[in-house]
């Protein structure tokens, strides 16, 4: 079984990840759209929490896009 592991502390917050779920999903960049949400964590500018949302097939295109490995795929 395939499944996401996340590493937040690794995320710069470029919302790759994002884009390229909802592009999947939506044919568009609509973050609403997207399994995977990066989120900026308040009074901290610089650090994010990346929180996969119910629905996520864990297909790893997120984790192929994301350039600083804060998304892997385990698995099969």
């Amino acid at each position: 079984m395939r499944k996401l592991k996340v590493d937040s502390s690794r995320c710069k917050g470029c919302l790759r990840c994002e884009m390229r779920c909802s592009i999947r999903f939506g044919n568009d960049f609509s973050p609403s759209r997207a399994y995977i949400e990066v989120l900026r964590v308040v009074g901290r500018e610089e650090e994010f929490v990346i929180r996969v949302k119910e629905g996520c097939d864990a297909c790893g295109l997120c984790a192929r896009e994301c350039p600083y490995g804060a998304i892997a795929l385990e698995g099969e």
